[in-house]
């Protein structure tokens, strides 16, 4: 629900008196406000997380480095694709455009909803995972990797995040999305509340407690295998573990966020991208990838 909703309710609320009329007129102001210049904050990371993004992905492909690390690559890709379009839905959220008729519904499901933008964050966490497991195969299991694990299987792994969060997204969001007075109201209109609930248990456990446990399992076995090869490591475990715990504590506030859907503000959104960054730098300090 977005602030455009938060100022319906404010308006329709039966308001006595002309202290309280202006008490209330204050909170709309300001509530709209506030969501206008979030907004438009988030716009900026977008660009600036889309720049970035761009630029590695150059930097992959000039080195011919994109061929050598596909799950990497792909995870970038992944990024791109999520902040720009993040990037291109808040421009049409600030816009404030009125929705009717077939063109206000595809609008909404497609773009207002976060479906595009969604896509690239649940396929960004999948990737993510492949990327974890990989380098956990490569490092602790390097014989088996070597004579087991093929490319088409990365390649397989990389078109996985790609075709999950597609079908994921498209599932749930054309569902459960609906135009109401010209407003878009994604993701909020299911069936019943215990469709609604099994479902924001579901996506809990499965985006965010699987994916932390999982990332825990597998870079702390890397740890204790580079500990016990390696001298002078202490720096890097410290890092490593303050990411994991930073990761453990953000993307749980991100769930939980999501799931329960208390605040109107995208704080899951850059989360997730913020996230995504973090466990790549995660690995490259684990494998010393520049």
């Amino acid at each position: 629900m977005t602030y455009q909703s938060t100022t319906i309710e404010f308006l329709t609320t039966p308001v006595e008196g002309t202290s309280t009329a202006t008490g209330t007129d204050a909170i709309v102001t300001w509530s709209y406000s506030a969501g206008f210049y979030v907004e438009c904050a988030v716009v900026v990371i977008g660009v600036a997380g889309a720049i970035a993004n761009a630029l590695i992905l150059y930097a992959m492909v000039a080195s011919k480095q994109h061929k050598k690390h596909v799950l990497i690559f792909n995870q970038n890709a992944l990024d791109l694709y999520s902040c720009v379009f993040l990037v291109i839905t808040y421009i049409a959220k600030l816009s404030n455009i009125h929705l009717s008729g077939s063109t206000g519904y595809w609008l909404c499901v497609v773009l207002l909803s976060e479906n595009l933008l969604w896509t690239g964050i649940i396929g960004s966490i999948i990737n993510l995972a492949s990327v974890t497991v990989e380098r956990y195969l490569k490092v602790v299991h390097a014989m088996w990797s070597k004579k087991n694990l093929r490319k088409w299987m990365i390649y397989s792994a990389a078109a996985f995040s790609w075709f999950c969060g597609t079908a994921y997204n498209i599932a749930t969001n054309f569902t459960t999305s609906a135009v109401i007075d010209g407003v878009c109201y994604g993701g909020v209109n299911w069936d019943s509340e215990v469709v609604q609930l099994v479902h924001g248990i579901w996506n809990f456990l499965s985006f965010y407690v699987i994916i932390i446990l999982l990332f825990i399992f597998c870079y702390w076995r890397i740890l204790r295998l580079l500990f016990s090869q390696l001298a002078g490591l202490q720096v890097t475990i410290f890092h490593l573990d303050l990411v994991s715990v930073a990761y453990v504590v953000c993307a749980i506030s991100a769930g939980y966020i999501k799931s329960a859907q208390i605040l109107n503000l995208p704080v899951s959104d850059v989360l997730n991208l913020v996230l995504d960054r973090t466990s790549w730098n995660a690995v490259a300090a684990a494998f010393g990838i520049r």
